[in-house]
């Protein structure tokens, strides 16, 4: 195979891919001779092999050990905000959060910024919508709900809540830390909320049903367009629309988003679906993770990416 900058010598399935440089690549042959991708599932082994100067790109970084590939002088950090947003999703056809005051209480009783900064020690960047401050039409003038449990509270009492309401919020094992966070932050408001962890694959089919009450989760696309992110989450009956929300003008402006040619019409409408969205409250959007690399100081000219694809063709080793 010789199509790309690299090709592929060899593939031992779980334990490693070898690539050489293609010298006949049209854009040039890369500057790096071989590349060795290893699977090393284990945080504490991949993080311990780049700091010992065994492995030169480490992904996946987790956000509590940012700080300690820093600190090291045989390596630094490279990130980049992720494609992904982090939300937890909201059923709009159960009761009590058929009430959209109950869903504007909710947003206002979590305290998004203090959970990323004390869960994901600051590595991510909080988000009023759906799209990540890179997508195409991403709407900035949309400002996250304050913190507010006073406000959260009068709308609670306004909507008929009380201290009797049980509340579920599910998550899979990854998000369990982010989940109690939230469930402990909602609990003094004065109702009843509980985490509960499950595999995804058996709660997606639960949530397909309409069956569970607020759960965390994601979606993006590496494209960054929101043809791939609003129409799947917001339209009615759509795949990705767990929430069970409808709304015609919703459906309306990503109907035409999707026969428009012109850009700023698309952004426009774009735009008009994440106010709508907001004010709505389908959802709560919380974050954009970043994509962090722990990088050995040997390698040049290479950066995280927001897609998180590895473009090697460029880079350098000393």
């Amino acid at each position: 195979m010789g199509a790309g900058p690299f090709r592929f010598v060899q593939h031992v399935t779980g334990e490693r891919i070898v690539m050489e440089r293609f010298r006949d690549y049209y854009g040039g042959a890369p500057p790096i001779e071989r590349l060795v991708f290893l699977p090393v599932p284990e945080v504490a082994t991949r993080l311990g092999a780049l700091l010992a100067g065994e492995i030169d790109i480490a992904e996946k970084v987790p956000p509590h050990a940012a700080a300690m590939v820093e600190r090291d002088s045989g390596t630094r950090l490279s990130r980049a905000t992720g494609t992904r947003s982090f939300f937890i999703g909201l059923n709009c056809k159960t009761a009590p959060l058929d009430d959209v005051r109950v869903r504007r209480a909710i947003a206002h009783g979590l305290d998004i910024p203090r959970m990323v900064d004390r869960i994901l020690s600051g590595h991510a960047a909080t988000l009023a919508g759906p799209l990540t401050p890179a997508a195409f039409g991403f709407d900035a003038d949309l400002v996250p709900r304050k913190h507010d449990p006073s406000l959260a509270r009068s709308l609670l009492d306004e909507a008929g809540v009380d201290a009797s309401t049980k509340l579920e919020l599910d998550c899979e094992d990854v998000n369990r830390e982010l989940a109690e966070a939230a469930a402990a932050q909602l609990s003094e408001l004065g109702i009843q909320v509980r985490p509960r962890v499950w595999k995804w694959d058996v709660l997606q089919p639960l949530l397909k049903a309409g069956e569970r009450q607020m759960w965390t989760t994601s979606w993006g696309n590496a494209s960054l367009d929101p043809a791939g992110i609003l129409p799947p989450l917001f339209v009615t009956g759509a795949r990705g629309n767990f929430m069970g929300y409808s709304n015609a003008q919703v459906d309306a402006a990503l109907e035409r988003s999707q026969l428009a040619f012109d850009p700023q019409e698309r952004r426009a409408l774009f735009v008009q679906v994440q106010r709508i969205v907001h004010d709505q409250v389908p959802a709560i959007f919380g974050w954009a993770t970043e994509e962090i690399y722990g990088v050995s100081t040997r390698v040049g000219n290479w950066k995280a990416r927001p897609d998180a694809m590895l473009m090697m063709h460029r880079a350098t080793l000393e």
